[in-house]
């Protein structure tokens, strides 16, 4: 505890300007929620801005009915609370559902490899999130992280990371940044469609 920086509840419960009721504050759909920084193809952070509607209802959706969740479940997420995937089913998805979930601090390796299961059998909960990097084991035992398993174009029956193909394009010397998308076709599957931009000094 840091004077003046951290506080306890039951102390600041007891201040006479402290209510345990909160008005909602009503949201327009489109006002921002957040700014989420992501280093993208370069290392430059870009602030990407979400909004109240949307993702509130996508990552509400989500975890309602892709996982499943019911009122008698502990739910418990091990992203990184500072990406995407843990703001999403760390934070919001479980608050506006009213879940009961186990929020983790600290190495998830730390004091044992087993601090994961050991999480899982003092708290037993249920279920499983296991979108995320694919990785192989070589011959000598090596791991080789591969790319996201969520993030796959089907075109002509190739599976392509849209990953690799982004990689591809940022290491031409004209390219700075790069993102690959797939929009459906009905002969291919998907068709990739790249959006580059280029260096000082080049053109298109």
């Amino acid at each position: 505890m840091e004077p003046d920086r951290d506080f306890w509840w039951h102390d600041l419960m007891s201040m006479p300007i402290a209510s345990p009721k909160c008005e909602t504050e009503e949201m327009d759909a489109e006002d921002p929620l957040f700014i989420l920084y992501t280093s993208g193809t370069t290392g430059k952070p870009k602030g990407l801005v979400h909004t109240h509607g949307g993702y509130t209802v996508y990552t509400s959706t989500t975890f309602r009915y892709v996982f499943d969740y019911q009122p008698e479940d502990r739910w418990w997420c091990a992203a990184d609370p500072g990406c995407i995937i843990g703001h999403s089913y760390i934070v919001y998805s479980p608050m506006i559902n009213g879940a009961t979930t186990v929020l983790y601090e600290g190495a998830t390796n730390y004091p044992y490899p087993n601090r994961w299961w050991q999480m899982v059998e003092k708290y037993e909960k249920q279920g499983w999130y296991l979108a995320g990097d694919s990785a192989k084991m070589d011959n000598d035992g090596y791991i080789w992280i591969i790319g996201r398993i969520d993030d796959v174009l089907k075109v002509s029956g190739y599976r392509l990371g849209s990953a690799e193909i982004e990689s591809a394009l940022v290491s031409h010397p004209a390219v700075t940044e790069a993102a690959a998308i797939g929009l459906p076709d009905d002969l291919r599957g998907n068709v990739i469609h790249v959006t580059v931009i280029l260096r000082e000094g080049f053109t298109a």
